[in-house]
């Protein structure tokens, strides 16, 4: 069944991938975004509408998203998730008479990734009271995430737009990865080997994990939950998306030195003496079981196998990208 979409920020990685993913499978779109990236013309083409502005111009009233009439609204909250923003969504949808808000939150809402001590590794904890694997209905923080900027808070913002009177599916990506992805957390890893560093600081023994998801993954989740059957409890309906698999810290690291025929010597050291995008002091294990039986994504898209190898080609063809918080660690 095809929709109306309106995608607010629909051309950088997550919404670029989803708005790839809504013209593929012939969903009318109004991609929504302030300019500063644009969309690939071949997707371009295929866009319904395409219109450029700040975000509350974009969903004032009378605007350009209301004047679409979209059925269902996609928000990736670009720049930062607030409660602010939420509520700006809900006005603009019910003007709108959108039948469905699908937002981009993260599994960074559950207690359990402030007590890894992800963020700024303030609320790290040796005791995680946390039960593995983390579902929906896991705790989440009452508290702002550890280190975020500019108000950025998802918890905030999930309970904005919970107060919209239709349909509303919130999932929760883990860490997203793939080729275009800002963040690039798997270059420290490919610039050591093709810098032909063998040494490898593996700190206690590289068991951290914490989920990560393909941003292909995303997007399909993305585009089923514009369409599929949601159930009418919980509302709102959220939906942790994670890869099927994943691996510890030392097994990515292998995996990596496999694509680039490498091999690591690693040394294990301590938390304090390696830096790292994946310092967590207990490992963060995700349901995937909504994903998979209520949207009906597959294992398969994309196996992470090679989601990873992609990830890695793009590196290679493109270096990391400029804007990355891992560059120099």
């Amino acid at each position: 069944m095809t929709k109306r979409v309106a995608v607010m920020g629909g051309t950088r990685f997550v919404g670029a991938a989803a708005v790839w993913e809504l013209v593929g499978t012939g969903h009318e779109v109004l991609v929504a975004h302030r300019g500063v990236h644009e969309l690939e013309p071949d997707v371009a083409l295929d866009v319904a509408e395409h219109c450029l502005g700040d975000r509350e111009d974009l969903l004032v009233e009378g605007g350009p998203v209301e004047r679409f009439g979209p059925e269902v609204i996609i928000d990736t909250f670009g720049g930062g998730a607030t409660a602010a923003k939420g509520e700006q969504l809900v006005d603009a949808a019910a003007r709108c008479g959108a039948e469905r808000l699908v937002v981009v939150s993260s599994c960074d809402v559950y207690q359990a990734y402030v007590d890894a001590g992800l963020g700024d590794g303030s609320g790290r904890k040796l005791l995680p009271p946390t039960p593995l694997p983390i579902f929906e209905s896991s705790p989440r923080r009452i508290e702002p995430y550890p280190g975020a900027t500019s108000g950025h808070d998802n918890v905030a913002m999930e309970d904005a737009v919970a107060e919209f009177s239709g349909t509303v599916v919130i999932l929760r990506p883990g860490a997203i990865y793939g080729p275009g992805d800002y963040l690039c957390r798997e270059w420290p890893l490919v610039r050591r080997a093709l810098e032909k560093r063998k040494e490898l600081k593996i700190p206690a023994a590289g068991v951290q994990i914490f989920h990560r998801v393909a941003v292909e993954r995303v997007a399909h989740a993305l585009v089923a939950a514009a369409t599929a059957r949601i159930p009418d409890v919980p509302h709102p309906w959220a939906c942790n998306v994670v890869d099927p698999y994943d691996w510890t810290y030392a097994g990515l690291a292998a995996e990596i030195g496999r694509l680039l025929d490498w091999e690591w010597e690693p040394k294990e050291v301590s938390f304090d003496e390696a830096i790292h995008p994946w310092r967590v002091t207990s490992p963060l294990v995700v349901s995937d079981v909504r994903l998979r039986e209520v949207l009906a994504i597959p294992s398969g898209r994309p196996d992470p196998r090679d989601a990873l190898a992609a990830t890695v080609r793009w590196y290679l063809e493109h270096g990391p990208n400029p804007e990355s918080p891992y560059l120099d660690w």
